[in-house]
């Protein structure tokens, strides 16, 4: 399977996936590189799906908050929590979801970034709460918020706001 699906070969590779995640719904390794074949295809509601079970793969790397994990719920009036994750371009581009999270009307967003990019996503986002931390699992900043009614790890953004081709900002340049 990952033989084809790394030289292309997204056709013959997707049936074997499929076949793979129904006997074992649960896996990450059957879940990420079907989630590739989706997002590289432009199937984003199918390949964001198989994406989250990233998190799945490691223990290493999972951060869990003692909040609300959002799912797609209504943020009017509500507070939103971001938390950083992968790496600095991961972070650069998942951010470009959040203007898609900010119409959504959330009262407060506060994104945790590296603090290598917090001032970039400072200027680019000045309505949001930046938070330059190391990414790690030193969670002290977080008993300074205040209330927070939800998080979400940055790569699931676009889980919830980037379900299709259409939902994506058009770029002239």
């Amino acid at each position: 399977i990952h033989a084809l699906t790394y030289l292309g070969r997204h056709d013959e590779a997707l049936p074997l996936l499929d076949a793979a995640v129904e006997l074992h719904p649960n896996e990450p390794a059957r879940r990420f590189p079907r989630a590739t074949i989706h997002l590289l295809n432009e199937r984003f509601a199918e390949g964001w799906d198989d994406y989250a079970f990233r998190h799945l793969a490691s223990v290493a790397h999972v951060r869990m908050l003692p909040f609300s994990l959002w799912r797609g719920q209504a943020l009017a009036g509500k507070t939103i929590l971001v938390l950083a994750e992968q790496g600095l371009g991961d972070q650069v581009m998942f951010a470009s979801c959040l203007p898609d999270l900010l119409a959504l009307g959330p009262a407060r967003t506060i994104v945790e970034v590296v603090d290598r990019v917090a001032p970039t996503i400072e200027r680019s986002f000045p309505m949001c709460e930046v938070i330059a931390t190391k990414q790690d699992n030193a969670f002290a900043w977080v008993t300074q918020l205040g209330s927070v009614d939800y998080f979400v790890a940055m790569g699931d953004l676009p889980r919830y706001v980037r379900r299709e081709r259409s939902a994506f900002p058009r770029h002239s340049g």
